[in-house]
């Protein structure tokens, strides 16, 4: 589903288009499903994808009230959920962690956090592939790509923060009640079958 809003402010125009799918289901899916534990009712359930390098993280509010959630930054047609961070565990135990990729280059527009409400009962499911990651290790960026032949162990992080300072005709960002704290998904196997 695309979601097309339009703010007018001083002859300027948002056009706010949400790639991700929101959808509401109820509340039947609060005990179903494979979850990491639930923090003040957000839960991280991660799942693997047909792709081998790919998992799909769902960001379901399975708490009592509606949400608003900072999952990083947008420009004008994309956006990128950078408050969310990934631990891939390969065979030997060793961790590596990755960032998802911020747009690099030359940005056309404005760059705006990426809000998304959730409401009570509603999930927003993200796409991951881990070869389209930035990895690291001891805050060093790390010379390692995933090796498309190997099984890895895949976890995911959601730091909520507020927005601390925004675009001068959207300021009423910084005024809005986000969501905070830390949830981390469950574990997930990838790679080869």
């Amino acid at each position: 589903m695309r979601c097309f809003v339009s703010f007018t402010e001083s002859s300027a125009v948002l056009l706010v288009i949400l790639t991700a799918t929101v959808f509401g289901q109820g509340h039947s899916f609060r005990i179903a499903g494979k979850c990491g534990k639930p923090v003040a009712g957000i839960a991280l359930c991660l799942s693997r994808s047909a792709a081998p390098d790919g998992a799909t993280l769902e960001v379901r509010n399975t708490g009592p009230e509606d949400a608003v959630l900072n999952l990083g930054i947008m420009e004008w047609t994309r956006q990128y959920a950078t408050a969310i961070n990934l631990a891939l565990t390969d065979a030997k135990g060793k961790e590596h962690h990755a960032e998802l990729a911020e747009p690099t280059g030359v940005i056309g527009g404005r760059i705006l956090p990426f809000v998304v409400p959730l409401p009570s009962g509603a999930s927003l499911k993200l796409p991951l592939h881990i070869s389209k990651c930035i990895w690291y290790a001891s805050g060093q960026l790390e010379d390692f790509e995933p090796d498309p032949k190997k099984r890895y162990t895949l976890q995911a992080q959601f730091m909520g923060k507020g927005v601390s300072q925004a675009d001068p005709d959207f300021k009423g960002l910084t005024l809005m009640p986000y969501w905070k704290g830390t949830v981390v998904s469950n574990a997930v196997a990838i790679g080869p079958k």
